[in-house]
């Protein structure tokens, strides 16, 4: 009997990946019929463990082709799964209407595969990627070549570099025989920073190559987004690139060049700014049945816009350079009230309007970056903005930039249920006085 016991222990922890498939699959398929009123809960049951079986073999297999080839190439890897619960971004008629999808991410740290600023490998990379490249190959898999970069420099170059990296290996995993059709790449810059880019071995770590492999582009696009949604890119903001709390310039010359607005708020210091932690937690979707996932896992509480900067990322591409997931939206797509609308409010004798605003229901993706409307002794002058969302449990962070570094808003954040309706339950604008400001701000729709 000992011998068994051992025996079986060793056996899962060999194949760990295939038994807690099996284990995690009979619970969902459980599940599944009960909320379908079924009573073949154990034939559901054994059905959903040889599926998560099946599943893990697959994934077993590959982590120990990628682990032989960290191990040979000395190539510093991390493997991680996660349930993509694609059905919950499905917010058009031209997109899948698959529920569930499992996908594996695996990381690898850049370690000088790029020289600064370049997006071709060295001969040493290379080979070290055509090694990994082989342990995709013959699987019949989605695969994504994401790019992320540490934070020097602006925001928008971090993001064609990323992209330009990202197709690179994307080639190079093409020239191993993976069908091109099965490629895809994407460039998100330093918008999901892994660690804080404070120190020459946090950005080192930030700059990374992510290897996605999923059965479906449905499930590559639900990744993408919540990943872009998640709280988790909050975690990290780079100080050198948040709006300053400095003092303005008043002279004459600033001011016909960029008109210094009193919003009536008071300085950042001494503001009351708790609707932050009233965001919450997004709900947890099914969760991965392999190793914890990396996107909305612990509760983050957003930093407020003003020592923020815009998170810039590139969509997912084919092989070819096509954007995918490139829909037409129709009204009912949109959050209630926030379906290209017009928003308005008066700040102590100044209207600032929003248009045009854009949010998708179920992502909370904003689709569009607004125009910033204000009345100023010129007339009426327009800024341009840079639009990020985040998800909370019962509502979502709209956060806006200003492009114009000497425009007289410089970041707005606004806290919208996820129900609709088109009003901010909480907002708040950030501005330069002789520091930085903030003034209550709930625009509602013209």
């Amino acid at each position: 009997m000992q011998s068994a016991v051992d025996s079986t222990s060793q056996f899962v922890k060999d194949h760990a990946p295939v038994v807690t498939g099996a284990a995690v699959g009979a619970i969902a398929g459980a599940a599944a019929c009960k909320l379908n009123g079924s009573d073949n809960v154990l034939l559901c049951a054994a059905g959903g463990a040889l599926a998560g079986a099946a599943l893990g073999k697959v994934w077993d297999y590959r982590q120990q082709v990628l682990a032989a080839a960290a191990e040979k190439h000395d190539i510093n890897i991390e493997v991680k799964t996660l349930n993509t619960n694609n059905q919950r971004y499905v917010v058009s008629e031209s997109q899948t209407t698959q529920k569930e999808d499992n996908a594996m991410s695996v990381t690898v740290q850049d370690n000088g595969m790029f020289a600064t600023g370049s997006s071709k490998l060295n001969p040493k990379s290379k080979d070290k990627l055509l090694a990994v490249a082989q342990g995709y190959i013959s699987e019949n898999k989605k695969i994504q070549i994401i790019g992320h970069t540490d934070s020097s420099g602006s925001a928008e170059l971090n993001q064609r570099l990323s992209e330009k990296r990202a197709r690179s290996v994307a080639q190079l995993f093409i020239e191993a025989g993976i069908p091109e059709q099965d490629i895809y790449y994407q460039g998100v810059g330093e918008s999901r920073p892994a660690v804080a880019n404070d120190s020459s071995n946090g950005r080192q770590k930030n700059r990374r190559v992510e290897i996605v492999e999923a059965d479906s582009e449905a499930s590559l696009v639900a990744y993408n987004i919540a990943r872009t949604i998640s709280k988790d890119n909050l975690r990290f903001a780079d100080g050198s690139k948040s709006v300053k709390s400095t003092p303005v310039d008043k002279t004459a010359a600033a001011r016909a060049k960029a008109p210094i607005m009193d919003f009536g708020g008071k300085p950042v210091a001494s503001a009351n700014m708790d609707f932050y932690t009233a965001i919450g937690a997004p709900e947890r979707s099914v969760p991965s049945i392999f190793s914890k996932t990396y996107a909305n896992e612990d509760y983050i509480t957003p930093i407020a816009c003003y020592v923020d900067a815009p998170r810039v990322s590139g969509g997912i591409k084919t092989a070819n350079g096509e954007q995918l997931n490139s829909d037409q939206y129709k009204i009912r797509d949109y959050v209630p009230g926030l379906a290209k609308s017009a928003l308005y409010a008066k700040i102590n004798n100044h209207t600032v309007g929003l248009s045009p605003v854009a949010v998708l229901k179920n992502s909370y993706e904003a689709t569009s970056n607004p125009n910033i409307s204000l009345k100023t002794p010129d007339g009426l002058e327009k800024y341009q903005t840079v639009v990020n969302t985040y998800e909370g449990k019962d509502s979502f962070l709209y956060r806006i930039f200003t492009v114009n570094k000497a425009a007289p808003v410089g970041c707005i954040d606004l806290v919208y249920p996820k129900d609709g309706g088109g009003k901010a339950t909480a907002g708040a604008l950030f501005y330069q006085a002789d520091g930085t400001y903030v003034a209550e701000f709930q625009p509602v729709k013209l």
